[in-house]
């Protein structure tokens, strides 16, 4: 099963909007969408899609239309976190928000952003938070192995979720060698099986095709 992830947020965003209803991917940009979109009209309907690069599409100033200044003030300086160039960067919240998107994991992510936005940091959140990164930390360091390269130069990544191959891909490119490279990384919990991604040198990609886990290899 072919399927092209090239359709942006922002594209599907624009389409969508004016019914109430739109289209986002399960992963930190689709949930920081949808967090903002949901503060501007409580009822909006999400459809949700597969990840993809959840660092890709992130909003800009002109999706904050509507916040009040403190509140603007506060998304941008996560978004300033989120779009830095090192993955993972920035205080404990902002890389909870990040780890939280990468797996999928919604609720979390959306009590993250609130606690973000109202500069309010519960004890029991924040733990649950930083066992979460110490997790994602050691998942991804076990993925700069240089035996994970194959001969025909593809990175297997088949044992990580695929909202975190962006972040493992990233690190290993800046560790061992910058240029464009094929990763094979685990599905989501919508597209479950194996995802074939096409990395840039700076480490910024897309699905280019993802298989069922009952289909044959890519």
């Amino acid at each position: 099963m072919i399927e092209n992830s090239g359709t942006s947020l922002r594209g599907m965003l624009e389409v969508q909007h004016e019914s109430s209803v739109i289209q986002l991917r399960v992963d930190v940009s689709g949930f920081v969408h949808s967090w903002i979109e949901r503060g501007r009209e409580a009822d909006v309907d999400v459809v949700w899609h597969p990840a993809g690069d959840g660092w890709a599409d992130l909003p800009v100033v002109a999706d904050l239309h509507g916040m009040s200044h403190p509140q603007k003030t506060r998304m941008l300086r996560l978004l300033a976190s989120l779009n830095h160039p090192w993955p993972l960067h920035g205080s404990w919240c902002a890389r909870a928000i990040s780890a939280a998107g990468a797996l999928g994991m919604h609720p979390l992510s959306n009590s993250l952003l609130n606690v973000w936005m109202n500069q309010r940091w519960p004890p029991l959140l924040e733990g649950r938070a930083r066992s979460l990164l110490r997790m994602v930390q050691h998942r991804l360091t076990n993925t700069l192995v240089r035996e994970r390269l194959s001969p025909d130069g593809r990175l297997w990544l088949g044992d990580l979720p695929g909202g975190l191959a962006p972040l493992a891909t990233r690190r290993w490119l800046w560790l061992w060698k910058r240029e464009p490279l094929e990763v094979l990384s685990g599905g989501d919990r919508l597209a479950p099986g194996i995802w074939l991604w096409q990395f840039d040198a700076q480490g910024h990609g897309s699905v280019v095709e993802r298989r069922p886990p009952d289909a044959a290899g890519i």
